[in-house]
């Protein structure tokens, strides 16, 4: 009987907790935790349209009784707003103009860190006919 297995979230060996009879994907750690309970509410909300419906009333429901949240939340997190405002405009940009040269605000994320580090990346399209890409490639 195998006693081990592989977390799905971390990719460790870890041992088997008895009270699960082998159905452990995930060990006890707090991110794989997150990661866990992440999967099963995204699966969730995919498949069960009364949780999915339920979830968007209790949402609206806050969202109308907390109406000033944001606004708050906005003044007294100003570079936060700005950088909100700075990614909205790039999405509205690569919307309209999808293959089009330009410059695009690349951000090194991590998903346990709030904070962004930005980079401002420069992309030029090179266009190429078919017969030259396959010259170049002989």
């Amino acid at each position: 009987m195998v006693s081990t297995f592989k977390c799905r979230h971390c990719l460790r060996e870890k041992s088997l907790n008895p009270r699960l009879k082998g159905r452990q994907s995930y060990c006890g750690e707090s991110p794989c935790q997150r990661a866990r309970k992440s999967e099963w509410k995204r699966m969730k909300m995919e498949r069960d349209s009364d949780y999915r419906l339920n979830h968007y009333e209790s949402n609206r429901a806050w969202r109308q009784s907390n109406q000033e949240y944001w606004r708050a939340y906005r003044l007294k997190h100003p570079d936060k707003e700005k950088r909100n405002r700075l990614l909205q405009k790039l999405r509205r940009i690569k919307a309209q103009n999808p293959s089009e040269s330009g410059r695009v605000l690349s951000a090194a994320t991590r998903p346990d860190v709030a904070k962004v580090d930005a980079l401002l990346v420069e992309i030029s399209s090179i266009s190429v006919t078919c017969k030259e890409l396959q010259r170049s490639t002989r």
